[in-house]
């Protein structure tokens, strides 16, 4: 009895704490950006074969779950003591590795039931959408919320899934036993995974570190389009356009030339 009435005050504890962390201004649109990607567009992504490489893995989870998005937030909305950031961002990054890990552990079994072709066309024009979204603050009327570009996804994936089954393409008991196979043998692609998440993890991390330089030194908005532009490459990828997109290098240069012109060579106020 004393070990459940424990567990009872433990748990309530937390969520007290948790209410308090994200009432904070900026904390729950922080979430919200980070962890929304999981909603099927991230899965999509996997399966598409987007996490090809450790340096693709990078350079997608920095502009998927990082980007100028979580920069604009954390820098304009997420005013807090260094410490209350770093545990919004932390509790924020358990959320995403547990995600990032479990899409890369079920992906290969979706795979195996899918149009990939066709899948891998349709995320591509996604990735086309979301990049659209980076670039205006006030996207066109046709371009769908990224929540609704999410549920789309995952209703191609349940529905080619279900007509794989039915129509006796692939058996059910099948797919049971790749999944065992996939979950057990899989590592290299759980792995790079993992480090798309830990990348875009680590440039929040960054941001709330160094917050006021961040603000001083970087143009937010030049970022995002320079994330918007990467999306794109990679959508040219999974779309057989181009052979392999430069994403990281691309994010790489667009975080140079991000730089206010009042910093170029270390020189406040230089014009």
């Amino acid at each position: 009895m004393s070990v459940s009435l424990t567990l009872i005050a433990v748990v309530d504890r937390l969520y007290r704490w948790l209410t308090e962390l994200f009432s904070v201004d900026g904390a729950s649109q922080l979430a919200w950006v980070m962890l929304l990607p999981l909603a099927g567009i991230y899965q999509a992504l996997i399966v598409g074969g987007a996490l090809s490489s450790v340096s693709t893995a990078v350079g997608l989870g920095t502009v998927i779950f990082g980007g100028g998005a979580t920069l604009g937030i954390v820098t304009a909305e997420l005013d807090v003591p260094r410490r209350r950031g770093l545990q919004i961002v932390g509790f924020i990054g358990i959320g995403l590795l547990v995600g990032t890990t479990l899409s890369a552990v079920i992906a290969p079994v979706v795979a195996a039931v899918l149009w990939s072709e066709v899948l891998n066309r349709l995320t591509a024009v996604v990735i086309g959408l979301i990049a659209i979204r980076m670039v205006y603050q006030d996207p066109p009327w046709w371009v769908p919320a990224v929540q609704t570009i999410g549920g789309v996804l995952i209703g191609v994936i349940v529905l080619n899934v279900l007509v794989s089954i039915a129509t006796g393409s692939i058996e059910l008991s099948a797919v049971i036993d790749q999944t065992i196979t996939v979950v057990t043998t899989d590592h290299a692609l759980i792995g790079r995974s993992i480090v798309a998440g830990g990348s875009g993890l680590t440039l929040a991390v960054g941001a709330v570190l160094f917050r006021p330089t961040v603000v001083r030194v970087l143009d937010i908005q030049r970022f995002e389009v320079g994330c918007a532009i990467a999306l794109t490459t990679l959508a040219a990828e999974l779309a057989s356009i181009i052979e392999t997109a430069p994403v990281l290098l691309i994010i790489g240069c667009s975080f140079c030339l991000s730089v206010k012109h009042a910093y170029v060579g270390g020189m406040e106020g230089r014009e």
